[in-house]
């Protein structure tokens, strides 16, 4: 049963939340979203500052929903036992993971949410909406990566063989795509929906876009050759593979462009597509050493937030970059930190305390 709770915070402990900051070596002031005694995850902030994140208090997972008035409201939205465990876990994860953590996350536009919950066999897809939760999906199959795209529900669905886009239109669930290849990860933005889409041809991973009523796969020459000049100003050598035969995963559409992580030799990196540009850009680290990989990319506003595995501390670091930075920053936190978004002005994170993870917040100027 999935169902929601309405209450107000009191106003003492909203202050006293407001209060847990700490100031990071370069002045950095890092912000406690939650403080409590239980697991707070997947953080997500809409165009209209709704935050929601999952929470897991001992056999209880639900999503908390902070509108910006500081109403508070709460839906019950199970996750099964493994997921959680790797939640906790800050092992590094390579490549496209199919079916990926970042699956679970909500996706608030306007006042609903779309969702995944375990219904104590798979994941389905359920829309929150002025307090009621109607289940959009009922099958044998995991549902997962919900997005609201042209107010359309979209998610990606197993269907046996392999993971494809569906849209819930007039309460009937129609394929985006259609193939025996795995279809994942989407993101939209207006009037876009682009996802990564396994390209049998090529065995490599690309970046698709549904395009009137069309699948289109973008031409990697054209938006990855564009890293060409970023990337040799910075190393002073060329790229290390042609553009098309790189792999291209984990897309996310914000107001400003498009972001992705490409594979540079054996490491995963952040690139930017602005909007109304030709192609993207290479961003570079602030540091470089024992960083090997980049996970989690968004975008908003001009400011892109990655994480990034620090194989001297075995653990992932909070990065984040605006336009006319040479190098993206790290957040200087002890712990380790994961799954990052932004607003345009600030990055939101899930951060292990020492004790449970708690989610994170800190302005950029």
């Amino acid at each position: 049963t999935v169902f929601s709770r309405e209450y107000i915070l009191p106003k003492i402990t909203i202050l006293l939340i407001l209060l847990k900051i700490v100031f990071t070596a370069d002045h950095q002031i890092i912000q406690k979203i939650t403080d409590n005694k239980y697991d707070d995850f997947l953080p997500v902030i809409s165009h209209n500052n709704i935050l929601a994140w999952r929470f897991v208090n001992g056999e209880k997972a639900k999503i908390q929903i902070k509108f910006p008035d500081g109403k508070i409201e709460q839906i019950d939205a199970d996750l099964n036992t493994a997921d959680i465990k790797n939640l906790k876990s800050r092992a590094v994860n390579f490549g496209a993971n199919v079916p990926s953590l970042a699956g679970l996350r909500p996706f608030p536009a306007g006042a609903k949410i779309l969702f995944s919950f375990y219904d104590s066999s798979d994941y389905e897809i359920a829309l929150y909406d002025n307090k009621k939760t109607s289940v959009l999906s009922d099958n044998n199959y995991r549902d997962d990566f919900p997005v609201l795209w042209k107010d359309l529900p979209v998610w990606c669905s197993y269907d046996g063989e392999d993971f494809e886009l569906v849209c819930l239109k007039k309460n009937i669930i129609e394929k985006i795509t259609e193939n025996v290849y795995n279809d994942y990860h989407p993101a939209c933005s207006g009037s876009r929906l682009i996802w990564q889409a396994w390209n049998e041809n090529d065995k490599l991973w690309s970046l698709a876009e549904y395009i009137d009523n069309k699948i289109v796969m973008l031409d990697k020459s054209a938006y990855i050759g564009q890293m060409q000049g970023s990337f040799k100003k910075i190393w002073g050598k060329n790229l290390p593979y042609p553009p098309a035969k790189m792999n291209v995963i984990e897309p996310a559409l914000g107001s400003g462009g498009l972001v992705f992580l490409w594979k540079d030799m054996s490491t995963y990196e952040a690139g930017y597509w602005p909007d109304n540009s030709a192609g993207a850009f290479y961003i570079k680290k602030s540091e470089v050493r024992n960083m090997y990989l980049s996970k989690s990319v968004q975008t908003a506003g001009g400011i892109v937030v990655f994480a990034a595995w620090d194989d001297s501390k075995e653990e992932y670091d909070i990065y984040y970059w605006k336009n006319n930075m040479p190098l993206a920053q790290k957040i200087d936190r002890k712990g380790h930190d994961a799954y990052p978004v932004t607003d345009g002005k600030h990055v939101y994170w899930q951060g292990f305390d020492g004790n449970d993870y708690e989610i994170y917040r800190i302005e950029i100027k």
